[in-house]
């Protein structure tokens, strides 16, 4: 716990809290298991859950601000409620010494922009009072704020629960050991010694063999040749549209750009999904404000700014950070090179079953599958160097609440580290689904409220009424 600038009061607020019984000494079903049967939780998750509970609460008490739960705390703030006792007479009264309301949304944009910022605000509160939140009780605001709801109360007489079928983490690397010893052609030994004289389905397994370690050695190569640059280099303070580049090339630099510009209102989509500039007076925030032209469309927009691309490219190969333009295509396309004695062979083994009349349907499916592989992999040409992977995984370390549930004034730099996909059920959802990143949003939300006044939220649609004392 990070406490150690507490004020005296902020510390005997979290002794009550701390302190609290929550569960009957004597009771056959105390408030732990009550709370974990009615969510199917283990005993341990459900304990969990309530210590995130009181210290969502210690949040709303001390940060001033507008809180919103996450799904698993609001479930255990819900059945708090029902023991209605313990919760205005003790936890309220007595506890808190000031009444926590709870209250369902009104639905709509607005609301749903409010609860998601309420929520990424409650995670940074989080990180200052406590440190990391845990990512299993507080997922990401995608999750939080899912169209589909992660709880129903469901009928069990009339509707059958299975649970998603998930492989124990002990068995993925025997199972896989299994499954590829499946594929080792152990007639081999009996085959002749020239290998275009073997039966298809032998070939076909020792082709797919060969690709595999070519492709095993091309990955090898390709990350020798990423390892220039200086090792200390990360240490270099880098803003959000370079670790855009970083972290997803050119397109993810451009999309962190613009959505800087628009987040500072320079920049907005219209209803044609066209881009419209607003004149402003200062300096430009980024260098793509002044390559973006008013009702240009997202392709005209990033190839105008190609030149702006370039020059964040080799600022950071000046920094042993990213690789040039060719040292990206050497990266790329010196790797395939192991390929050489893998394809030619089939090709000769398709040349003589043809000769002798033999089916290679299969083998010639295989090839186009191979060559179609090796065209996608130089397609996506790396970027960074191995240096930059450093910097980019420092970066990701300190910013682990950000990329989960960024507030407004972070949502550039939560597109650098993450993608467009995370504006999703922001104002710039419309950005994120122009540029094939995803759908959905939700209008669903959950916050607090005390006798002082405030904002107040909703619990995701579940049909949490408020409480009055």
């Amino acid at each position: 716990m990070i406490g150690s600038q507490w004020a005296d009061e902020q510390r005997a607020l979290w002794q009550r809290i701390a302190s609290h019984p929550f569960d009957a000494p004597h009771a056959a079903l105390d408030f732990t298991r009550r709370l974990a049967r009615e969510q199917a939780w283990t005993l341990a998750y459900a304990r969990q859950a309530i210590e995130e509970y009181r210290r969502f609460c210690f949040l709303v008490m001390v940060t001033g601000q507008a809180v919103t739960p996450s799904q698993d705390v609001d479930e255990v703030w819900h059945l708090h409620l029902t023991y209605s006792r313990d919760y205005w007479d003790v936890w309220c009264a007595r506890i808190l010494q000031r009444r926590l309301h709870h209250d369902p949304t009104e639905g709509g944009p607005a609301e749903a922009a409010k609860f998601r910022e309420q929520y990424a605000t409650t995670l940074k509160s989080y990180e200052c009072w406590f440190g990391p939140s845990p990512e299993a009780i507080w997922p990401s605001s995608q999750q939080r704020f899912a169209t589909r709801p992660r709880f129903r109360t469901v009928d069990t007489q009339r509707v059958m629960i299975l649970p998603k079928p998930r492989l124990p983490a002990a068995w993925r690397m025997p199972l896989a050991v299994f499954l590829a010893m499946l594929l080792v052609p152990w007639q081999v030994l009996a085959l002749p010694a020239n290998p275009l004289d073997w039966p298809g389905p032998p070939f076909l397994a020792l082709f797919a063999g060969e690709c595999l370690i070519a492709g095993l050695f091309a990955m090898i190569w390709r990350q020798i040749l990423r390892s220039s640059g200086d090792t200390g280099a990360h240490e270099v303070e880098l803003d959000p549209v370079e670790l855009g580049f970083l972290a997803g090339g050119p397109k993810r630099a451009f999309d962190t750009g613009l959505t800087e510009l628009m987040v500072a209102g320079v920049v907005s989509l219209d209803a044609s999904k066209r881009l419209r500039v607003t004149a402003q007076s200062g300096p430009p925030i980024n260098g793509f404000q002044r390559a973006i032209q008013d009702g240009a469309t997202y392709r005209d927009a990033r190839r105008a700014a190609g030149g702006v691309v370039t020059a964040i490219r080799n600022r950071l190969a000046a920094q042993g950070l990213a690789l040039t333009t060719r040292m990206a295509m050497r990266a790329a396309w010196l790797p395939l090179l192991v390929f050489i004695p893998v394809l030619p062979l089939a090709g000769l083994k398709i040349q003589a079953g043809l000769s002798r009349g033999h089916p290679v349907g299969f083998l010639v499916m295989a090839v186009v599958l191979a060559v179609l592989t090796l065209l996608w992999s130089v397609r996506r040409q790396p970027w960074r160097t191995r240096a930059g992977d450093d910097a980019l995984k420092d970066m990701r370390a300190l910013t682990k609440r950000l990329t989960r549930a960024p507030q407004q004034a972070e949502l550039s730099l939560a597109v650098a580290l993450v993608g467009p996909a995370i504006l999703l059920g922001t104002p710039y959802a419309a950005y994120a689904q122009m540029t094939g990143r995803g759908s959905g949003g939700s209008d669903s939300g959950c916050g607090s409220s005390d006798s002082g006044g405030g904002d107040s939220g909703g619990d995701g649609g579940s049909g949490c009424g408020g409480c009055s004392s």
